[in-house]
């Protein structure tokens, strides 16, 4: 008696199909998740990458420098670190989606968060650079009511997009 092969066999080749144009998901499948980065984006990570090495001389500079003038330097050096920082490395203020050209998306929650922590990390380095005691720094109350609002704020804004992902 003789055996008989199946028609479709599974390691024989694939006969080829009909010419038929591919499905949006298809194509969706094959286009890449996220754009490459454009020649704008790269300048601002050059500048962000800058800002932080100048940021980092200046707080050398306000080191070995007179104590009297240099709480405004070093201040302005930690800020303009934290803005380098941002852009030399921007995923940390995207949120995670994409926006409708498949570009990342910025939460201006994040924007406004960082200006706030940057604001007070700026205070905070000025008024004690040329203090000799924690007893002599003295920081107004309202700034904790201030981060206490913004924290708290985010903490909120990450929840309420956590439950939107959900659904």
């Amino acid at each position: 008696m003789a055996t008989t092969t199946p028609t479709l066999s599974l390691d024989a080749p694939v006969p080829p199909g009909p010419s038929v144009a591919p499905t949006a998901l298809e194509m969706a499948a094959a286009a890449p998740l996220v754009a490459p980065e454009s020649a704008s984006e790269s300048v601002l990570r050059v500048i962000g990458t800058l800002m932080m090495a100048l940021g980092v001389l200046a707080m050398l500079v306000a080191a070995v420098a007179n104590r009297e003038w240099s709480g405004a330097t070093a201040a302005s050096a930690a800020f303009t670190i934290v803005m380098g920082l941002a852009m030399r490395f921007p995923t940390m203020l995207q949120d995670g989606t994409l926006t409708e050209d498949r570009r990342p998306a910025y939460s201006s929650m994040r924007v406004v968060m960082l200006l706030v922590a940057g604001t007070f990390i700026l205070l905070t380095i000025k008024a004690g650079w040329s203090t000799q005691s924690l007893e002599q720094l003295k920081v107004d109350q309202s700034w904790a009511l201030m981060l206490g609002v913004v924290l708290g704020g985010k903490v909120f804004q990450g929840m309420a997009e956590a439950n939107a992902q959900k659904k």
